[in-house]
């Protein structure tokens, strides 16, 4: 933060069985940000409400598995706009919340989607104020790669973009926003990282 860059999104991920932590900082962002690791959900929420009583709102949210069990990580940032959580159980659930928030006037920005006692849970924030915003969920990668291709063409770029293997399966997901469509989609494959054109 003092080099003028601010923390924006955290991910964990394991290497050997141990779990490690990548950080993503940007230039400009000038809230103050703060993060607490190895929630319950119920002790995300609590610490939710007591951080919104003191100006910070939920800017990312992650899940990890540890010893079994589901654990969360939040990154606030502090600012007047607030933020809205919910974990949903199904495609149609996230679709109705989706449309709901939007009716409220906030905007998809984070989704994670994670196993949950053995059933598919999907974590999602959205952030105050309209923006044009698109989600595809769980697709394979040829049908990433053309909406990919559909979403660039109409102007809109990759903001969030999730690959998972949950019960052997590969899904990709990505929320699109309205603005400059010169950059493409990073995706991660067997292979290594390559670029989506």
């Amino acid at each position: 933060q003092r080099d003028g860059f601010n923390l924006v999104d955290i991910e964990p991920y394991k290497v050997k069985g141990v779990t490690r932590y990548a950080g993503l900082w940007r230039a400009g962002v000038t809230s103050d940000a703060v993060y607490t690791m190895d929630l319950t959900w119920e002790g995300l929420l609590s610490l939710r409400t007591q951080r919104q009583g003191n100006g910070y709102h939920l800017a990312d949210l992650e899940a990890i598995e540890v010893n079994n069990e589901v654990r969360y990580i939040g990154l606030w940032h502090k600012r007047k706009a607030q933020a809205k959580i919910w974990k949903a159980s199904s495609p149609d659930e996230v679709t109705r919340k989706n449309t709901e928030f939007e009716r409220e006037g906030f905007s998809l920005s984070d989704i994670e989607i994670i196993l949950e006692s053995g059933k598919l849970r999907y974590l999602m924030i959205w952030q105050q104020g309209v923006m044009n915003t698109r989600l595809v969920l769980g697709a394979n990668e040829s049908v990433f790669a053309q909406k990919q291709l559909e979403m660039t063409s109409q102007g809109m770029i990759l903001s969030d973009f999730e690959e998972d293997i949950i019960q052997g399966k590969k899904g990709m997901t990505g929320i699109w926003t309205a603005g400059s469509a010169t950059l493409t989609a990073p995706v991660l494959d067997d292979g290594g990282l390559r670029i989506l054109e």
